[in-house]
């Protein structure tokens, strides 16, 4: 073993030798579509950006992000490391049958922001009193068989009992109706930090159940492809792409991964749904293009925007929703999308106006605010809540 560490040390600091010269010589790249993410790339600096730190402080990302054959290398070195018995590389947790955890530990997700965000999130209820909250769980505190022994996790069941007592009744906890599930079928993705979306049809039984609303039934069209619930009946879910390989993949890059499926729920949307992106783009709950390229988890209204609205004609009722959201709502709106007359997505990560002016345009609406917690406490965007 010692041996094996020693010539990993010594390949591992010649190829950063080497490819440190030759990111100053070979063309860079601005986009990775395997992280799918915007690159850095090296730039002179400037007086101001070298004495201010700017330079510095970009300069190492950017020779990360632009080395040669970068995703070659990450794939190599995550094999090695498994094979010397680490079971972490590039951020994440090389888990049990082909899962890949993000490596979150207590610094990467500060309390301190945490706290405040619940505090801008409570301010806003008290002017939005018929507001509902739900943080879905990291793969890895719900899958923690899967994980690789004394692998190190924030503390998120602390943020939870901090939601709860916060929040009051207008807290979802779908813990253990995730937990229950995986025991079934798969409810978040191998190879992405995502839900499935079975394990977002779990969370959408505790919402609908919260609220009071009677669930949608769809026809049962296959017994394997089916998740039932004593209440609800049984709703079917068809393969939609068996291909695909998610962010967390993306950062160890091991020549064994296994590729997801994704599935879609049959007969959630109506065919007269009109989908307006940010106020004047026409768009789609399925994005079927989204399939050809690495994001295919882009499928579910083709990513992420400021404003998605979807109006339902046909619904026999004149609620209105609005979610203030980060992409694990994507696969779960779709589910709701019979119950309510009006729906509206609202990203606070692209979503510029003061969230006040947002609402007036939406005085009789509902709200629920849906994202992983990890997500809701490092986000600095919540704050917009309180404008």
């Amino acid at each position: 073993m010692k041996w094996m560490m020693r010539l990993y040390v010594i390949v591992f600091i010649a190829l950063l030798a080497v490819g440190g010269v030759l990111v100053l010589v070979l063309p860079q790249h601005d986009f990775s579509e395997n992280e799918n993410r915007v690159l850095e790339e090296v730039k002179a600096p400037s007086v101001e950006t070298y004495f201010n730190g700017e330079f510095q402080e970009k300069f190492e990302t950017a020779v990360s992000d632009q080395f040669p054959l970068r995703d070659v290398w990450t794939g190599i070195s995550s094999g090695i490391r498994s094979l010397m018995g680490l079971h972490d590389a590039g951020g994440v947790y090389l888990g049990k049958d082909h899962y890949y955890f993000e490596k979150k530990l207590n610094k990467d997700v500060p309390v301190s922001q945490y706290n405040k965000n619940i505090g801008i999130l409570k301010r806003y209820m008290g002017e939005h009193p018929d507001t509902q909250v739900m943080f879905v769980p990291s793969p890895a505190s719900i899958l923690s068989d899967k994980l690789p022994l004394s692998a190190a996790l924030y503390d998120m069941d602390t943020m939870y009992q901090t939601a709860e007592q916060t929040l009051g009744d207008a807290f979802i906890d779908v813990r253990d109706a995730l937990k229950e599930l995986a025991g079934r079928t798969q409810i978040f993705y191998r190879t992405d930090h995502h839900w499935t979306t079975k394990g977002a049809y779990a969370a959408y039984q505790v919402y609908v159940e919260k609220i009071g609303q009677a669930k949608d039934q769809a026809v049962d069209k296959s017994a394997s492809s089916a998740v039932t619930d004593p209440a609800a009946g049984t709703a079917s879910f068809s393969d939609i792409t068996d291909s695909f390989f998610g962010t967390t993949y993306s950062k160890a890059l091991e020549w064994n991964a296994v590729p997801d499926t994704i599935e879609q729920m049959e007969d959630a949307v109506p065919s007269d749904v009109k989908v307006t992106i940010n106020g004047k783009t026409p768009g789609s709950v399925y994005v079927p293009d989204k399939l050809k390229t690495k994001d295919k988890y882009a499928y579910f209204f083709g990513g992420n925007y400021a404003d998605v609205t979807i109006e339902n004609p046909g619904c026999e009722n004149d609620r209105e929703l609005v979610i203030f959201k980060d992409s694990f709502a994507n696969c779960f709106v779709p589910m709701l999308i019979r119950s309510y007359r009006k729906i509206t997505m609202i990203d606070l990560r692209y979503e510029t106006r003061p969230i006040r002016a947002v609402m007036k345009e939406h005085p009789n609406a509902t709200s629920l605010v849906l994202y992983e917690i990890s997500n809701f406490a490092t986000s600095s965007e919540v704050a917009r809540m309180g404008m």
